[in-house]
């Protein structure tokens, strides 16, 4: 690690080195610089071999460069064009994006030294949605940030998925954009496989509200596996949680011993799962798992055996 004391051994020895970048809006100094060869990847290793190659320099405050003599000459030569280089790359824009709950919070840096006015942009992707103005002129002044703060909100189809969430600002000929992710976990969480004793068998489900609604119901149907057709059993309960939050139900399934396939809808999403139920009288329960022809697990059920 280098400082303004080590320039003369830094430019002068056969020593890779590295300094620690200041920030944005400080101007990035100081700063590090690495040249790789025009065409080739940006990769983990190229930055290594770099550094180890000598083939950096850094910039400190007050203009003092070091590194290797061809580097910093190459350096000071870039200096010269640092408006169009900055300008180029729109490296005097800063954007910051990141997600809290279903809030999209936007900070945009200017480090120019006028006022810069464009436009922000923010892009959702399909089962995600908004009813907020995702696109509008905004002025930032000069060596200052302004911030937004989106309602964004996934649907069904963005349930259980991580949705990736755009954001960007354009000014003049330049644009830049950055990228969070909005990940969701299941609308409905149940158990994939369950089993218990006959009569009553409690079966514990958690559901995510990522809708407006205050009241909701929650349907749990449960099929035999040997007469698929018709509910053995039906029942409803209510969810009650705000948008955002997840809230816990228990069923209380009257079934006799048997295989099932148990269906919870909620919220226009469906899931079906597998339960076992055994005799009430001491028998043991065990399961033998196939695979069958469309890659899905079936499960067996035995009473009194074990395999």
């Amino acid at each position: 690690m280098a400082f303004a004391g080590n320039k003369l051994q830094i430019d002068n020895e056969n020593v890779p080195f590295m300094v620690r970048t200041g920030d944005l809006l400080g101007d990035l100094i100081p700063a590090m610089v690495l040249f790789i060869k025009k065409g080739e990847k940006l990769t983990h290793r190229q930055l290594y071999d770099a550094i180890m190659d000598r083939r950096e320099i850094a910039v400190l405050d007050d203009g003092v460069i070091m590194g290797p003599s061809e580097y910093r000459t190459a350096m000071q030569m870039l200096m010269l064009d640092r408006l169009y280089l900055e300008d180029y790359y729109g490296d005097r824009i800063d954007l910051q994006v990141e997600m809290k709950n279903y809030t999209l919070n936007l900070t945009i840096s200017n480090t120019y030294d006028q006022p810069v006015t464009g436009s922000y942009d923010i892009q959702l992707p399909a089962g995600v949605v908004s009813e907020e103005v995702l696109s509008s002129s905004l002025t930032i002044p000069a060596k200052s940030s302004k911030s937004l703060h989106v309602k964004i909100r996934p649907e069904a189809k963005g349930m259980d998925y991580p949705n990736p969430v755009v954001a960007g600002f354009q000014w003049g000929d330049n644009k830049k954009y950055t990228m969070c992710v909005l990940n969701m976990p299941p609308a409905i969480s149940v158990h994939r496989i369950l089993y218990g004793h006959s009569p009553l068998v409690s079966y514990p489900v958690s559901i995510h509200n990522f809708t407006n609604e205050a009241r909701y119901p929650v349907v749990l149907k449960a099929y035999d596996k040997n007469k698929p057709g018709k509910a053995v059993f039906t029942a409803t309960q209510y969810g009650t949680n705000p948008i955002g939050t997840h809230t816990d139900l228990t069923f209380d399934l009257k079934i006799p011993a048997g295989n099932y396939d148990v269906e919870v809808t909620a919220l226009g999403v469906k899931t079906v799962n597998q339960l076992g139920v055994g005799k009430a009288a001491g028998s043991v329960l065990a399961y033998e798992m196939d695979l069958n022809s469309d890659g899905v697990n079936e499960f067996r059920l035995e009473n009194d055996s074990v395999r």
